[in-house]
């Protein structure tokens, strides 16, 4: 059974046209998925507060590539079950904007068969403006 969700814009908002709300689907429902676990803070969602990341690693001026990289794969490995690995994760911190670009290659399992023939490589950048993390 493909899984279904409301469809967001780049801000998070929810897309309406005609008056009908959207929804995705497939690869654009994962990554959407995948968005929204990094785009919250661990704890902030109170009616779900296992959602999110873990942003400590991230805020300072001490920012540490390994251990940004285990706080991405925890929280995708632990909240989201399609995701079998994540095989590369690159980072491109912005000190003036403090926005940080983080490109992840994942192997994905859509329909969780755990046969390996069935497994794909995905690639996904994913932005965090670090002027809203405290």
């Amino acid at each position: 059974m493909e899984l279904r969700d409301l469809k967001q814009d780049e801000n998070g908002d929810l897309v309406i046209e005609n008056g009908e709300m959207q929804t995705v689907t497939g690869k654009e429902e994962l990554a959407q998925g995948i968005r929204t676990i990094i785009s919250n803070q661990l704890g902030d969602a109170p009616l779900e507060p296992d959602l999110g990341m873990d942003y400590e690693n991230l805020i300072g001026e001490d920012f540490n590539e390994a251990f940004a990289q285990a706080d991405f794969e925890d929280a995708i490995l632990e909240q989201e079950p399609r995701v079998v690995a994540i095989t590369d994760t690159t980072f491109n911190l912005d000190h003036k904007t403090r926005i940080l670009s983080v490109n992840l290659k994942m192997t994905v399992d859509m329909n969780q068969t755990g046969i390996e023939d069935d497994q794909e490589e995905i690639e996904q950048e994913v932005t965090i403006d670090g002027g809203n993390l405290c």
